[in-house]
């Protein structure tokens, strides 16, 4: 999936909005303009799937803009590579939840978390960033909230 806008509002590959939930699988997310998925409110599981060299950040998930509607991401054997706003930030309350992900040469950050509840975190590969592997911000809770490094 090739993205490309001369917008810079919600300017993403894949949006998923407040109440919605999307399942990917075995694809590639590239954005030449802005992210390449973005969670705001909504679910996303995605499995097999590589975003990479995307303009902004490759993964986004937020909260919804009213702050009730939780976002919610799930990543299975994916690979987040080359971007170049960071990996993947999650923020506002959010639930993540990583599995098998390798983070590789993402520019800003590999995985940046403020504010969040890591329902798992197992065989994260955060090696060969440009910059810093994970940035924690406060505020992470869940039952993986520990496995972190």
């Amino acid at each position: 999936m090739l993205h490309r806008s001369p917008s810079v509002a919600n300017n993403f590959a894949v949006y998923v909005t407040t109440g919605a939930s999307l399942e990917m699988s075995d694809c590639v997310v590239h954005s030449d303009t802005g992210a390449g998925v973005a969670v705001e409110g909504g679910k996303a599981h995605l499995l097999h799937v590589d975003v990479r060299e995307c303009q902004g950040i490759g993964v986004l998930c937020l909260s919804g803009l009213s702050g009730e509607d939780i976002g919610e991401v799930y990543l299975e054997d994916c690979g987040i590579q080359e971007n170049q706003g960071g990996g993947m930030k999650a923020a506002g309350g959010v639930t993540v939840g990583l599995r098998r992900v390798h983070f590789r040469r993402n520019k800003e950050f590999g995985v940046r978390l403020t504010d969040v509840e890591v329902s798992e975190w197992t065989g994260v590969d955060l090696t060969e960033q440009r910059k810093d592997p994970l940035l924690r911000g406060r505020g992470i809770t869940g039952p993986a909230a520990t496995d972190l490094p």
